[in-house]
């Protein structure tokens, strides 16, 4: 067919700012915010400083690194530390239908190339929307099989979104664009067997810098096969999917918009999305049935059958691996009343009530979850509590900060404020969100950025 990539291409290059409601760009800006909280929540975290470690930094490089000063690297090496910082803590958004997280793939990757070219903020948004579009029409029919196959979607589909976004602010034509794409299917990459480790964020931080990359090569007039993508040993049939349904879902770009119909899901709890409905439900029951919280004597999960691929882990042994583990985000719910960064630092995995709670746990697959998943309607669980003090049970079909249950502002700007309480900032969240909203009206991404993220991070404690 070998026509994929050059539709793709196509639409990318003619996406023009008036194209873009005012709702798309408001959630661009949420986006935005989002990531680059997280990014600087993550800055500290081991796979992050091993990310900086490995690339040359020097106040004269055009990208800046968030959080590390005036040292700057290339966009490639730039987008690479940012994303993986932005995906040190699994706290960043993703994507439903595609099994993927978007926005820490995309940002980085598009604002190191804004601020190299010294592009206007209204470039970075035109970016963002056709960077996810396109990933939105690869990945929304193949996105479950592809994962279920064990690839993670953040490092192949994310790889081609990134791209695509990358080529836009350079200002690619369609046939550079095409190559751009071509090129990126050869880096795409990322197997669901690593999720827990460090190498999880890496997969995010090698499709930013792939998608970098592949744009600033075809614009050197590097060249990729047009049928990388849908050709009969292209990245989609190879990873899973059907040529002909991810061409119906391209033909629909410019008829309806992706980040409306999926928007990305913003995570209030820093662990795997799976987790999130189940969290949901153990903080209602011990808000309002606090002494069979404290003391239960059996709990039953329903879950969907897909949730078994990304929770894998049933006796975590690191704070990472207990981010994909739903006995244990139960336990702490119900234990602490919150689900926050601090529950998944290594010396927090052993408390021994928790791990005592951990064991009272039955995960059940539930039958009709499983094609609510299917539909992309969401990540529906739910949970019975049994004890001496009664039971209670309580039913989440869609989870915190997804489209059918979205995040309000005021929930972001929480997690925002906590996630950039840097004790060597002057200023404050408020004065730093405000900067980072402006960004898709600045006249310039590097100003804002600089001013922004662009000065000294210090741990916190």
């Amino acid at each position: 067919m070998a026509q994929l990539a050059r539709d793709l291409a196509a639409y990318a290059v003619g996406l023009a700012g008036p194209d873009i409601p005012p709702d798309l760009v408001c959630t661009v800006e949420r986006a935005v915010v989002d990531t680059i909280g997280v990014a600087l929540s993550g800055y500290d975290e081991r796979c992050a400083r091993a990310a900086r470690d490995v690339i040359r930094t020097d106040t004269t490089l055009p990208a800046s690194i968030w959080g590390h000063g005036a040292q700057r690297a290339s966009a490639a090496d730039a987008a690479w530390a940012n994303a993986m910082a932005g995906h040190a803590l699994d706290f960043d958004d993703y994507i439903e239908s595609c099994f993927s997280h978007p926005s820490v793939v995309l940002l980085p990757a598009l604002l190191a190339l804004a601020e190299q070219q010294d592009a206007p903020g209204s470039t970075a948004v035109l970016a963002y929307v056709a960077g996810y579009e396109a990933m939105s029409a690869i990945g929304t029919s193949m996105g479950e099989k592809h994962y279920a196959g064990g690839f993670h979607a953040t490092g192949t589909l994310g790889t081609l979104g990134a791209a695509v976004a990358s080529a836009k602010v350079l200002g690619l034509g369609t046939e550079e664009t095409t190559m751009a794409l071509a090129i990126a299917c050869s880096g795409a990459a990322g197997l669901r067997s690593n999720v827990g480790t460090d190498t999880k964020p890496l997969h995010a931080a090698q499709a930013a810098a792939c998608g970098v990359r592949a744009a600033e090569l075809a614009a050197r007039g590097f060249t990729g096969s047009p049928d990388a993508l849908d050709g009969s040993h292209g990245l989609i049939s190879v990873m899973g999917g059907v040529v002909d349904t991810v061409a119906s879902d391209v033909r629909q770009l410019g008829d309806t918009w992706y980040l409306r119909a999926a928007p990305p899901t913003v995570k209030l709890y820093p662990s795997c999305g799976m987790t999130h409905s189940a969290i949901s439900c153990a903080l209602e029951i011990r808000q309002h049935y606090p002494e069979l919280a404290r003391r239960p004597e059996r709990i039953v999960v329903r879950v969907p059958p897909q949730s078994a691929w990304p929770l894998k882990y049933h006796d975590p042994r690191t704070g990472l691996e207990a981010k994909f583990c739903l006995e244990y985000v139960i336990a702490v719910a119900l234990l602490d009343g919150a689900v926050g960064i601090r529950h998944f630092r290594d010396e927090s995995v052993y408390r021994e009530a928790v791990r005592g709670l951990m064991g009272k746990v039955a995960l059940v697959n539930d039958s009709s979850y499983e094609q609510i998943v299917t539909r992309h309607e969401g990540y529906p669980m739910s949970m019975e509590l049994y004890g001496a003090a009664g039971s209670a049970s309580k039913e989440v079909l869609h989870g915190p900060g997804s489209s059918r249950n979205p995040a309000t502002m005021d929930q972001l700007f929480a997690k925002f404020g906590e996630s950039v309480a840097w004790p060597a900032r002057g200023d404050s969240a408020q004065d730093l969100w405000q900067q980072l909203l402006a960004l898709p009206g600045a006249a310039t991404v590097r100003s804002c950025v600089r001013t922004a993220v662009a000065q000294e991070r210090q741990p916190i404690g």
